[in-house]
């Protein structure tokens, strides 16, 4: 397993969930905001990767906040209650799993950072989701196992090499995403 010391570990943790944090509130301004890309930002933000009628999703989905796609209301309609596994849900795990890629002794401290973000999305926001400290647990392990697999302490430049494939797959997952909207726009 490849590590840094300790301390640098909490250096990256922290550039990571600055970077999330910022790229949040700016999508959370654009959705909000009238402009152009306003109907595809906003279906984006609510694409449900899975979704399903059951009872135990409406339970798992029960204690989601009543803004948890920090959208207007002009997009309202689109909220899927029945969706377990948003795209919200996979940038926690995707997040998650750099963190623990790049920081795997910092397990703990990240689950505190995630239950307190989940607490101000709450207090601040009213988009929390109690299922999102799940997601960042299972991204964690993924990025922790990715780490213990693939790298060592001479591989710097493999761990390189997995994240700009990570970021490849993320960037052409989402440039698929963007062409299906604007050739399918509907509200």
């Amino acid at each position: 397993m490849y590590s840094l010391p300790k301390n640098k570990q909490y250096i990256i943790m922290c550039i990571f969930y600055l970077i999330s944090g910022m790229m949040c509130l700016i999508i959370h301004y654009l959705s909000t905001v009238n402009h152009s890309y306003n109907t595809g930002l906003n279906k984006y933000i609510q694409e449900c990767l899975y979704s399903s009628d059951s009872n135990l999703t409406k339970l798992l989905t029960s204690s989601r906040g009543s803004e948890y796609y920090l959208t207007s209301e002009k997009y309202k309609k689109l909220y899927n209650k029945n969706c377990l596994v948003s795209i919200w849900a996979f940038t926690h795990i995707f997040l998650y799993m750099m963190i623990g890629i790049y920081c795997p002794n910092l397990f703990f401290p990240s689950l505190m950072v995630g239950i307190l973000f989940e607490i101000g999305e709450k207090v601040f926001y009213n988009c929390h989701d109690v299922l999102d400290v799940i997601f960042n647990t299972v991204g964690f392990g993924i990025g922790y196992q990715i780490n213990k697999l693939f790298l060592n302490k001479k591989s710097f430049r493999t761990s390189i090499f997995i994240f700009g494939l990570i970021m490849f797959v993320i960037l052409l997952f989402m440039i698929i995403k963007i062409v299906q909207y604007q050739n399918n726009i509907q509200v």
